[in-house]
């Protein structure tokens, strides 16, 4: 069964990596969690996508077509207390290392175009070239490697960056009492355009399916006392 990411494992996460790059640890960890982008999309983020040129954090921002896995662009919000706070100590930590900084007097000092999340070497993610056929794709291996090293100090085995994502989208379903209306509007945060390929997540979640399990041994039970 798919293993799905509650808010108990998001505080693991945050405080099993604590003791080295905490600033970047937790702004990734939660960013993930709430946008619920690919990690090829986390990586390309820029500065200026989520900063006013005033160094204001945008509540709502634009997840650009460039950089968006389908080519699609789509709307995404930092409106949640938490991901505010550490997003405003991540770029706090870069002004300090002096990370792509400029002497504009925008952005806070640093370079609009310059990565939003920067490795520990204070250098944009890394992309490894891969061939298949005619086609050549450019893997995230940066940002997959980085997650997949919290996941490991976190001791959540069986999780992987993808489980963010996915978690996402069935915790928004939940809290949309599981209404299918709200099933586009969660399609559209995520950019999946596919209802076949949104309707797989959703019934990836444990809790549905564990649901389900009781109303057949409720079923059971009772088809018994007959």
């Amino acid at each position: 069964m798919d293993r799905l990411l509650e808010l108990k494992d998001l505080k693991r996460l945050v405080e099993r990596n604590k003791d080295r790059h905490q600033e970047l640890n937790a702004v990734l960890i939660v960013a993930a969690a709430i946008w619920g982008v690919k990690s090829g999309e986390l990586s390309l983020i820029e500065v200026a996508d989520v900063l006013t040129p005033k160094g204001m954090l945008r509540k709502k921002w634009v997840l650009r077509k460039e950089i968006a896995f389908n080519g699609w662009a789509r709307e995404l919000y930092t409106e949640h207390e938490s991901l505010v706070g550490y997003l405003d100590e991540h770029l706090a930590f870069r002004i300090a290392q002096r990370q792509y900084v400029t002497n504009i007097g925008e952005y806070r000092g640093l370079d609009p175009e310059s990565k939003l999340f920067l490795s520990p070497k204070g250098e944009p993610f890394k992309f490894s070239r891969r061939e298949a056929g005619n086609k050549v794709n450019l893997q995230p291996t940066g940002m997959n490697a980085y997650f997949k090293k919290l996941i490991l100090n976190a001791g959540l085995p069986g999780i992987t960056y993808k489980d963010f994502r996915r978690s996402l989208a069935i915790q928004m379903y939940r809290e949309g009492a599981r209404n299918t209306g709200v099933v586009k509007g969660i399609m559209q945060y995520l950019g999946i355009r596919s209802y076949s390929a949104m309707r797989k997540i959703l019934n990836s979640d444990p809790k549905a399916l564990h649901d389900m399990i009781k109303g057949i041994h409720k079923y059971a039970y009772v088809y018994r006392d007959v």
